[in-house]
C-alpha cells in the first residue's frame, strides 16, 4: 500500500527527519503523524488524486491496493517544502 506499518521506523529517524506520506484520496490518518510530531521528524502528506472510496466499502486488501495518481508538481511542490530535493530519473 501507499503507506503502513513500515513507517512505524519513525521513531528510529533521527530528530530533524522528513517524511512525505502519500495517501489515497479522502483517507488522511493522523497515526504517522502523531509519531512524526513524538519523533521530532518533520511530516508531510500529500493526498492522491481520483475516485473516493468509502472504507468500508471495500475489504483492508483492496482498500491498501487501490490506484491512486499524484500529480507531478503536486509531489514535487511536497517534497520542495518538506526540504527535499527530488532527483530526476
Amino acid at each position: 500500500g501507499l503507506h503502513g506499518a513500515k513507517l512505524a521506523n519513525l521513531c528510529l529517524s533521527p530528530p530533524g527527519a522528513a517524511i512525505v506520506e502519500l495517501y489515497p484520496p479522502g483517507y488522511p490518518e493522523t497515526y504517522y503523524r502523531n509519531l512524526a510530531t513524538h519523533s521530532e521528524v518533520s511530516y508531510y502528506y500529500l493526498l492522491g488524486e481520483g475516485p473516493r472510496h468509502e472504507i468500508s466499502s471495500l475489504t483492508n486488501n483492496a482498500f491498501n491496493h487501490a490506484d491512486v495518481t499524484v500529480e507531478p508538481e503536486k509531489l514535487r511542490q511536497t517534497f520542495l517544502a518538506a526540504g527535499l530535493e527530488p532527483r530526476a530519473p
